[in-house]
């Protein structure tokens, strides 16, 4: 998701992505989650899945060629502080 310069191999990303190749999507306000919290892969926040308070994680994108789980390393969402 963006313009990349084959000569010189950088890619301008279309606003909404990052990555070396614009092949994530970014988190909220640039990837800074607006400052309460931490960016992360959606397979990164399954790992980290607590309910309440007792550490129960999901392997979530174990298939790659699942097409229920393929955003798992490519989408990202904001894991807030806890307050």
């Amino acid at each position: 998701m963006g313009l990349c310069d084959t000569t010189t191999g950088s890619c301008t990303c279309v606003e909404g992505f990052v990555g070396d190749a614009c092949q994530y999507i970014a988190c909220p306000q640039k990837g800074t989650c607006s400052g309460h919290g931490v960016c992360r892969r959606l397979k990164e926040l399954g790992e980290m899945r607590k309910v309440n308070g007792v550490s129960s994680p999901v392997v979530y994108g174990s298939d790659p060629t699942s097409s229920l789980t393929w955003d798992a390393e490519h989408t990202r969402a904001c894991k807030c502080d806890v307050r």
